[in-house]
């Protein structure tokens, strides 16, 4: 007698997030205070950065101990988060909060045709400044009328002379075109949404030491790359409303102040970056504390519950 036994398949389908929560990578600088390492429960000292969303090949943010958001995103069968954009495209975005005790060196940034020789995206970036000091500015801009000005001023150290400052308070909106002359000054706390990349180039670091020698200067970049006269920044697009910070071609920023539960939906988001910059709550049931940050699938609903301020970034 032959006995015939029919097995079913007890495989589980596999459970598809829809929502997940980010652990971030942190970066040591020479200018850093202290406030990372407190906000985040760090040992170690020096944190300037805080890589809160980045899928950055060795610098990534971590989804569990045991998997980067690089990772997820390069897994063709994670399409469905990123409706089928991770299939074409490296991850677009980066979001850090910077903590400037000391001023950062003034630096520029390549736009996408400088920097593809160096297989990189260019680097547009925008800053929301979660807190700074009284009466403080930034650096942004120049006031060389040519190349050969702007070279002069910088040989021969005119710094007061060649670069222009902006006043800046809380909750101030900047946006930073790439081939922007800037620096972030002293006592700035500040949320950075960008695209990821990782070049930058200093044209002057106050000749300060770091573990005993100079930080290298990037000269021949900063002259190819920068606007003489200064850039215009009239043509771009800048909303500085409460909500829409920035809509434009790289990337959206939105900020939203939410009140009790409310339940959005970004229907022009390839996916959805959130990250908590006030109080706390929960974003699809999950516990969203200060600085948290999450990504959330194309098409998904974001129930927001508690009253909380949230930057939304996107690509479209």
């Amino acid at each position: 007698m032959v006995t015939v036994l029919l097995i079913k398949n007890t495989k589980k389908k596999m459970h598809k997030p829809k929502i997940l929560k980010l652990l971030p990578h942190f970066e040591y600088r020479v200018w850093s205070g202290d406030k990372i390492k407190t906000l985040f429960n760090l040992d170690q000292e020096k944190i300037g950065e805080a890589w809160i969303i980045s899928a950055l090949e060795n610098k990534s943010a971590k989804i569990s101990e045991n998997q980067t958001l690089l990772q997820f995103y390069q897994d063709k069968d994670n399409a469905y988060f990123f409706n089928s954009y991770n299939l074409k495209n490296e991850y677009p975005l980066l979001v850090k909060i910077i903590d400037a005790k000391a001023d950062l060196s003034v630096q520029i940034h390549p736009d996408d045709a400088y920097a593809k020789q160096f297989n990189s995206l260019g680097k547009t970036e925008c800053w929301y400044i979660l807190d700074t000091k009284k009466n403080n500015q930034i650096v942004f801009g120049h006031q060389a009328k040519t190349l050969d000005q702007f070279k002069s001023m910088v040989d021969h150290k005119q710094w007061n002379d060649l670069l222009l400052t902006k006043p800046i308070k809380k909750d101030h909106f900047i946006y930073v075109p790439s081939k922007k002359l800037h620096a972030i000054k002293a006592d700035t706390l500040i949320y950075e949404l960008q695209q990821s990349s990782d070049i930058t180039y200093r044209v002057y670091d106050y000749d300060r030491l770091d573990q005993g020698k100079k930080r290298e200067l990037h000269l021949e970049h900063v002259f190819n790359l920068v606007d003489c006269p200064d850039l215009d920044l009239s043509k771009e697009e800048i909303s500085n409303t409460s909500d829409y910070l920035v809509a434009n071609k790289l990337f959206n920023l939105i900020k939203i102040e939410n009140k009790d539960q409310n339940t959005y939906k970004f229907d022009d988001a390839q996916w959805v970056q959130l990250t908590v910059i006030k109080n706390h709550g929960t974003i699809n049931n999950l516990q969203a504390n200060l600085y948290d940050s999450f990504i959330i699938a194309h098409n998904e609903p974001i129930v927001i519950k508690g009253n909380l301020t949230c930057l939304i970034s996107y690509v479209k």
